[in-house]
């Protein structure tokens, strides 16, 4: 793939990455309510915390899918077909072996449900957990496997199939479910869905890897010393996605120790805006991995600097737009949209939300930290950031449930976002961090006045009733673009964004 082609996959895979974000969005804003009304707080809340203990179970990969990048550009840039063979080869065998392990691991939890979530469960939602944990062990034991073909994808820059299977998963998903759910099936129907999908998926990476992309796979015995290499890379990975999910999922579990399933079911509803507000960011720093491992491995520090400041402008402009138009128009939107037993989901969405705001402008760098190999110590120290959450949460949550939970989870990340994680990025990683800082700050003067126009709406109330939301809020997102284009970008910027504008345009037509 030559650098014209390779640019145009990476435009492209971030316009269909957004596609794709905006479609998640607009189906959950249409699937979650039609889900909370048709099974219910208790019964949503008892299909949220099995998800939850599944993606835990999604741990036992060890972080090994994000260390094949880095070993596959590592032999591509050395032109060692024969290596690679060996990697793919090695890496199936090992996901395989993995999906077996979560299959074992999943059916002993789903054995002994009743001790895992506790006595706050009726009889009736521990038989439909049971159910739920095994559909659910099944779907995370294919994926394992599947990542082998997903990481080759996007090794090979092939964003465009890539975010085309997950938009068609995406609008797939409710497509299905929602006839289903008003034709009163119920959550077990939900996940029944959501597996054929999974496999349909799996299915489209094979065939595209095998007959589009040429992947050759070498099963001939086992390089045990490159296997304890990718261990040792990928164990410090393992421990970030560790705390990733403590600080995500176990105030869940916390809940379900202490209060119920109702009111892990209003947690949800808040983190749900949570996860939207995640993929707004990690939707464009995702297409870059390839990208910084190359750079890397070619020792352009600087280029890598400079990508990681364009980069964390764009995200910032997103990020910025996302948390302000939740925070002054959030708690309408919940209450209208999920009801108003849900009315604790806005401030919850506020609080978990609220640290992310600097961290989802600069998550490039995490990247960055493991084509360097210099992740290992900021694993350890998040890991420890984590277990203060724990700590805190469980006090707080006796004290204020579902809020308390989130308070825990706030003061938890804004040590780590900004004590921790400039000085490891500093010192550590030998990123020229002030300089990312900077560029990003620069965007803030032209969102003072959006931000004012925002909070006088939110005071005054005027956008308290569905029709003064809608008018508000894209009153809002308009006079936002407007200051950030003619205020905020860059005269390179404005032209790119121009070319890249009459570039779909043109296509249109």
């Amino acid at each position: 793939m030559n650098k014209s082609e390779n640019g145009n996959e990476i435009k492209n895979g971030i316009t269909l990455s957004y596609v794709s974000l905006l479609a998640t969005v607009l189906t959950n804003l249409l699937y979650t309510p039609v889900m909370l009304r048709c099974l219910g707080k208790n019964e949503y809340g008892v299909y949220s915390i099995c998800n939850s203990f599944i993606t835990y179970l999604g741990l036992l990969n060890f972080g090994l899918g994000s260390s094949y990048v880095r070993y596959y550009t590592m032999y591509k840039a050395r032109n060692d077909e024969e290596k690679i063979k060996k990697l793919n080869g090695l890496f199936l065998k090992v996901f395989i072996i993995i999906g077996i392990i979560v299959l074992l691991v999943g059916g002993f939890l789903d054995y002994n449900i009743s001790w895992v979530l506790g006595d706050k469960f009726t009889g009736n939602e521990i038989q439909l957990a049971r159910k739920l944990f095994i559909l659910m062990t099944f779907n995370m034991a294919v994926s394992m496997p599947n990542s082998v073909f997903t990481s080759f994808i996007s090794a090979n820059e092939k964003f465009v199939f890539q975010k085309l299977v997950e938009l068609i998963k995406v609008i797939g998903n409710p497509f299905v479910t929602v006839p289903l759910l008003l034709l009163g099936y119920r959550s077990v129907a939900v996940v029944m869905v959501a597996t054929v999908l999974i496999v349909i998926q799996f299915v489209s990476n094979i065939v595209f890897c095998i007959k589009i992309l040429n992947v050759k796979f070498d099963f001939k015995g086992t390089d045990y010393r490159l296997l304890l290499e990718i261990a040792g890379f990928s164990f410090f990975i393992f421990l970030q996605t560790v705390m990733d999910q403590i600080n995500w999922q176990l105030d869940k579990f916390v809940l379900a120790r202490v209060v119920g399933s109702a009111s892990i079911a209003v947690y949800e509803v808040g983190s749900l805006f949570n996860t939207i507000f995640v993929q707004s960011s990690t939707t464009i720093s995702s297409v870059f991995t390839p990208r910084i491992h190359k750079l890397n491995i070619e020792n352009k520090y600087r280029e890598i600097d400079e990508l990681m400041g364009s980069v964390g402008r764009i995200q910032t402009i997103v990020v910025c737009l996302v948390y302000t138009g939740f925070l002054f128009f959030g708690k309408t939107f919940v209450r209208v949209w999920a009801g108003r037993d849900y009315g604790n989901a806005y401030y919850i969405g506020v609080l978990i939300m609220a640290p992310l705001v600097v961290t989802l402008t600069q998550n490039i760098a995490h990247e960055i930290c493991r084509a360097r190999n210099v992740h290992r110590m900021r694993s350890v120290l998040e890991f420890g950031i984590s277990i203060i959450n724990l700590i805190i949460s469980i006090p707080l949550c006796y004290k204020f449930d579902e809020i308390g939970c989130a308070i825990g989870t706030f003061i938890s990340m804004n040590i780590s976002v900004f004590i921790v994680t400039p000085l490891y990025l500093k010192k550590v990683a030998k990123i020229d961090y002030f300089y990312t800082l900077k560029e990003r700050l620069k965007l803030i003067p032209s969102m003072v006045v959006p931000f004012i126009v925002g909070a006088i709406i939110s005071y005054l109330k005027w956008n308290y009733t569905i029709k003064g939301f809608l008018i508000f809020a894209c009153f809002y997102v308009i006079i936002y673009f407007v200051f950030i284009y003619f205020c905020g970008l860059y005269e390179g910027e404005k032209v790119m964004l121009k070319e890249y504008t009459r570039k779909i345009f043109k296509r249109k037509r």
